[in-house]
């Protein structure tokens, strides 16, 4: 392979050179697709723009709209983008014939369905990348032997034609007050191109691995969040101050206001670096008028619009939004954070600046106002439903540390919680209610609202179990009025949503919260029949390793506590009879005759991620377990051979092996020696 920087050769180019090899060494259309490749990759030439899974006499209209494509982006969009970055369209067909090619070109990057065009003949089309140390090489090397969905090519292009900067500068389409130098004024324009980047960044669940990585590559080269925070400010500020009574014009701005809410929200998503760039963004400027990217979240937070359906899609959107910049899921390997020298989540920092610029009150009195149609028993339109779930999310990511979680419950979050959580338990009584007008679709999706309703609730009490005494309210109700727990309301989601790994996860992360150090919460649990909810939920889901950890370490509270307090079965009846009014409790019998046992061991025992919670939930049932440790080299070796694999002795645990800790520094021989 040819080190540096390769070369890069055009579609026609390679197809000629196709054509002539079948031609001088009469090959088969096959084997002069492959002779091509190889010759080029020989040379180091990079092939990873062209269309090389099928003969030149084949995939004729797929290679025309690649060139279209490139066209689009290397003539159209770029003649109009100015040495300094402005945009300059001089007549109304100009402007046509742009928004016609980001209309296009949105399309093409969102087709998620297999390329007709392609042939049984694949071939390895992506040979190398133009940088070693580029994050795009995991993409790039991949082999087509993968089914790619058609919208992979030209994501890929854009890429390659550096396509995303050009976008960025149509960013520019509408000039804002503070810009030093006038431009263009077409918010058709800007909404077009605001489209066209959220349809290129955003992920689709049909994207296959090499398709869900290119837009990921797209996503990092987003940088504009200047601009963007610059616009959605400009736009709320412009409703802030509306003086029309224009329907027109409010939902017409709120529309643009929505779109660009939704280019940071993909923008931001699962990755670390861009939500720390919106959030900075304009903290260095000097103008006056221009906020960072945290208060004019908040003030699209609280912005107020005079109509029903925009308001409620308005909040909706900024709760997505604030929920994605406090909450860290950029888990890749190779993330861009890591690349930047961003190690550590900066979420932590996010939610202060969101706490201390005053949005708990404002998602508090979002979420009442979502919910009131709930409150006086009529029944909710699922776009309401839609925004508590949201505000919920929202205020359940900001539940972080005991100084919010007082301001919450302050603002009355604890009962508002309650009645979301029993709002979105009460659908299965419904679905006899429904009018012969309501289809099946229609009760569907009210049905996956109230889900997205109850799983909010749940996360957010959840965190709000992080605090001792609020989690025993929440757990056993007020000492006034019991009935204010929300426990039966936690297992009855449980029951309702047994295919939600979400709500799963979520109700056994919050039975676990409950019984962390308060044995009366146990005991209470047990009595609701808890347990079978949270081993039912481990069965439902086995593959999911996030239900399986959370179902563990909700054993392992419920059980510790109780044992170790009440070590006899007679202690823990009379205890169990004292405390919350249950006769008759063996706590390890509970769990075993449920099959506790065979849960942890064969199904959350097999995970990585949840067998250090298996085991130790396993050992304070006081079930016979041990850890073995396989060693990866002999089981490499082992399999190459054909003989057994060599297991180790369980790993040492804390304490049973003498540290060797030198508590006083020493310079190292080695190291003096060594000359560094």
């Amino acid at each position: 392979m040819v080190q540096g920087k390769q070369h890069r050769i055009t579609q026609e180019l390679f197809d000629e050179t196709v054509l002539e090899n079948q031609e001088v060494f009469e090959l088969s259309p096959a084997e002069a697709l492959q002779e091509t490749v190889d010759q080029f990759g020989q040379q180091g030439v990079s092939l990873d723009h062209l269309l090389t899974s099928s003969h030149p006499t084949e995939g004729v209209k797929e290679r025309q709209q690649r060139s279209e494509f490139s066209g689009f982006i290397n003539v159209v969009l770029d003649s109009h983008v100015q040495p300094n970055g402005t945009i300059l369209i001089s007549n109304d067909s100009d402007r046509e014939t742009v928004r016609s090619a980001l209309q296009r070109i949105a399309s093409l990057c969102s087709t998620t369905t297999n390329s007709t065009n392609s042939t049984k003949n694949k071939t390895a089309s992506l040979l190398h990348s133009e940088s070693s140390t580029s994050s795009s090489n995991d993409v790039i090397e991949k082999s087509t032997t993968e089914e790619e969905g058609s919208s992979f090519p030209y994501l890929n292009l854009l890429h390659h034609h550096q396509g995303m900067f050009t976008l960025m500068s149509y960013l520019g389409a509408v000039t804002l007050p503070e810009d030093a130098t006038d431009g263009m004024d077409d918010e058709g324009l800007l909404q077009e191109t605001v489209q066209t980047i959220t349809q290129i960044l955003t992920a689709r669940p049909q994207d296959n691995a090499v398709t869900a990585d290119m837009r990921s590559i797209l996503r990092d080269s987003f940088v504009a969040f200047e601009r963007l925070v610059r616009l959605i400010q400009h736009y709320a500020t412009l409703l802030e101050n509306n003086d029309t009574n224009s329907q027109e014009y409010i939902s017409q701005k709120v529309n643009i206001l929505m779109d660009l809410l939704r280019l940071g929200y993909v923008s931001c998503r699962n990755c670390e670096r861009n939500k720390v760039g919106f959030v900075r963004s304009n903290k260095k400027t000097k103008r006056h008028n221009v906020s960072g990217g945290v208060s004019v979240a908040a003030q699209v937070l609280r912005l107020v619009v005079p109509l029903p359906e925009e308001l409620v899609a308005l909040r909706t959107e900024s709760c997505r939004m604030l929920s994605v910049l406090c909450r860290f899921d950029d888990f890749r390997s190779n993330s861009s954070a890591e690349q930047h020298g961003m190690n550590v989540s900066s979420v932590h920092d996010h939610v202060l600046e969101f706490y201390r610029a005053g949005t708990i009150p404002t998602l508090h009195r979002i979420t009442l106002d979502a919910l009131e149609p709930l409150n006086d028993g009529s029944v909710s339109s699922s776009e309401r439903v839609g925004l508590a779930a949201a505000a919920l999310t929202a205020t359940r990511v900001l539940a972080v540390n005991d100084e919010i979680v007082q301001a919450l419950v302050a603002v009355g979050t604890l009962s508002t919680t309650r009645l979301a959580l029993e709002a979105g338990v009460v659908l299965e009584n419904e679905e006899d209610d429904c009018t012969n007008n309501e289809t099946t679709k229609a009760f569907k999706v009210r049905k996956y609202q109230k889900q997205l309703l109850a799983a909010g609730a749940l996360g957010l009490i959840r965190n709000l179990c992080g605090n001792d005494e609020i989690k025993t309210t929440l757990c056993l109700g007020s000492s006034d009025d019991p009935t204010t727990s929300v426990l039966p309301s936690v297992l009855l989601a449980m029951r309702q949503y047994r295919t939600s790994s979400s709500i799963q996860e979520h109700g056994c992360g919050t039975l676990g919260a409950m019984a962390l150090r308060r044995p009366p919460n146990c005991l209470r649990i047990i009595d609701l029949d808890g347990p079978r909810e949270i081993l039912t939920a481990m069965r439902q889901h086995p593959n999911s390793v996030i239900v399986q950890r959370q179902g563990c370490l909700a054993v392992r509270n419920l059980v510790s506590r109780l044992v170790e307090r009440y070590p006899s079965g007679e202690e823990a009846r009379e205890a169990a009879a004292a405390s919350a009014g249950v006769a008759g409790v063996n706590i390890r019998d509970v769990f075993l005759d449920l099959g506790a046992e065979q849960v942890l061991q064969s199904i959350a025992g097999r995970h990585q991620g949840s067998v250090d919670e298996a085991y130790a939930a396993l050992r304070d049932l006081g079930c016979t377990v041990s850890l073995l440790k396989f060693d990866s080299d002999s089981i490499e070796q082992s399999r190459a051979s054909g003989g057994s694999v060599q297991v180790k002795a369980r790993p040492a645990m804390f304490g049973e092996v003498k540290s060797n800790f030198r508590p006083v520094y020493d310079e190292s021989p080695n190291l003096h020696n060594s000359g560094l």
